[in-house]
């Protein structure tokens, strides 16, 4: 799968299993989806979300190389715009993890 922000980069689901979580973001139980904040071995940034209850491996996630605060807010605020996380969440976990990154 390539980097959604367009960097790219490519990763299989097995080596994003591999990087080091930075932070767990959300969790929608309504629509199956788990969001996290990875770092990869060359100290990237990763915005990961995966859609748990897809059968197709290969389909259901997706990532995003995140290189400041303002790139993970401009994807948290896609994941309102789609239904999958409350407006008033994207400031409390950009609040949350400003001192981890």
């Amino acid at each position: 799968m390539t980097d959604m922000r367009g960097s790219g980069v490519e990763y299989s689901r097995s080596e994003i299993s591999e990087f080091t979580k930075v932070s767990d973001l959300f969790v929608n139980d309504n629509r199956l989806i788990y969001a996290e904040l990875l770092r990869d071995s060359k100290g990237n940034l990763v915005y990961f979300r995966e859609w748990m209850g897809s059968g197709n491996t290969e389909d259901n996630y997706r990532f995003a190389i995140i290189n400041s605060l303002e790139e993970l807010s401009e994807e948290l605020k896609k994941d309102v715009d789609h239904g999958d996380l409350p407006p008033g969440k994207v400031r409390k976990i950009v609040e949350e993890i400003k001192n981890l990154i």
